[in-house]
């Protein structure tokens, strides 16, 4: 049997090699197939349309950074048969790398997933055998056994490829949706961060800031919050502020008309140990998610200072309204 491993970017690759490093460990009649297999010299296109023909299984390798890019849809799309008036004999199944079921979206969304973890993995391969056929399908508990001696290993390098990621969903390095940001965030050893927003409640609700907040409140984490005068503020966050880390946690309003020269849209500012400061400005577009520009090394730099200077303008949260 031909798997086709259909992947979109580094991680993506990443995950599609290690993966079909050891599937023919434990289904020995597979054969693999990746694109990164195409040869110096040879037709690329015609190569991937010939491979696609001939394949009987897809494994769609889907990360948080391809999951809105369309080419995986072409491949899956022409191994099910869905273009060029043929009917292949291909059968697809998207595998979820560090992705909610919730997210994926369009066409894949139609078929049954694999979630990368110990029984995702298994019932991926198992799924596999089944299509095998009478002569060549390996009895389960084999499989199952041969599984558990893997899988360790391969874990190993799968974990491996998720902690190097460094893509975002968008088609630009620079450009991030919150998500990323988030996972940008887990990676770096924090000291601050500075969340400027002129509407603390819809940036509190949108991104499900409170427990976030805590959790990193109890790894000694400071924050910022720079709001302007008589805006509402949720009142868990200001309960946490009164009594808990108060010193870990600061809250000022400013002028409005001096919070909107400073402040065009939302800002968020990392100050971390291992890394230079970074910082993000919030796009007003929604499409397809909220976007977030990062900015160079020296821009950062010079926002960070701007707002320092700024933070000595303001005034304690109690000057603004809770709900």
């Amino acid at each position: 049997m031909k798997v086709f491993f259909s992947w979109s970017g580094p991680t993506s690759e990443n995950v599609a090699v290690a993966l079909s490093k050891w599937l023919p460990h434990i289904l020995q009649p597979v054969r693999p197939w990746l694109s990164n297999q195409i040869d110096v010299g040879d037709d690329w296109e015609q190569k991937l349309v010939d491979e696609l023909k001939e394949a009987d299984f897809g494994i769609i390798c889907l990360t948080n950074s391809n999951i809105w890019k369309p080419w995986l849809n072409f491949e899956s799309g022409f191994l099910v048969g869905r273009f060029g008036g043929e009917k292949w004999r291909g059968s697809v199944a998207p595998f979820l790398f560090n992705v909610d079921t919730a997210d994926l979206k369009g066409p894949l969304s139609a078929y049954q997933c694999a979630s990368y973890s110990h029984d995702g993995v298994l019932q991926l391969i198992q799924s596999i055998n089944e299509r095998l056929g009478p002569d060549a399908r390996i009895d389960d508990a084999i499989v199952r056994a041969t599984f558990e001696t893997c899988w360790k290993d391969m874990k190993g390098e799968l974990d491996r490829v998720s902690s190097n990621s460094q893509e975002t969903q968008t088609p630009f390095p620079w450009l991030y949706t919150f998500a990323d940001l988030l996972r940008d965030e887990e990676k770096a050893e924090i000291k601050a961060i500075w969340i400027i927003t002129d509407d603390l409640i819809k940036h509190a609700t949108r991104y499900a800031l409170l427990p976030r907040l805590i959790e990193n409140l109890n790894k000694g984490i400071t924050y910022r919050f720079y709001i302007p005068q008589a805006t509402t503020v949720p009142t868990a966050l200001a309960n946490l502020k009164a009594s808990s880390k108060p010193d870990l946690l600061e809250c000022r309003c400013f002028n409005r008309g001096e919070f909107n020269g400073q402040a065009a849209t939302d800002y968020i500012i990392i100050d971390s140990d291992d890394e230079p400061q970074k910082a993000f400005f919030r796009l007003p577009v929604d499409f397809p998610k909220e976007l977030w520009v990062k900015v160079d090394e020296e821009s950062a730099t010079k926002l960070r200072q701007r707002f320092d200077e700024f933070w000595t303008k303001g005034q304690d949260l109690g000057r603004c309204a809770t709900a």
